[in-house]
């Protein structure tokens, strides 16, 4: 069972949701993160996810909820396709 989305979710912050890592923003505080895009990085629409892409932004209204996500969709499987080649044969 994977948690990775099945489609970008898009929400703000919560204390819960903040990405363990640096923001990619270049600041040192995770506090600055007020909305997130979560996009799940697959083989395929059916296979389990290798990865998450989190994308932070300051503006807590940047990525929202109720946000159109077929921009994302369309990043993650770039991104997938990209890093797909890095992984070892199945």
């Amino acid at each position: 069972m994977t948690c990775a989305p099945s489609r970008p979710a898009c929400r703000c912050r919560t204390a819960a949701s903040t990405p363990a890592s640096r923001p990619a923003n270049g600041s040192k505080n995770p506090e600055s993160v007020a909305s997130l895009a979560m996009i799940a990085l697959r083989h395929s629409e059916s296979a389990s996810a290798f990865g998450l892409l989190v994308l932070g932004s300051p503006d807590p209204t940047r990525y929202a909820a109720d946000m159109g996500t077929e921009f994302l969709a369309r990043l993650g499987e770039i991104a997938s396709a990209g890093l797909s080649r890095l992984l070892p044969p199945f």
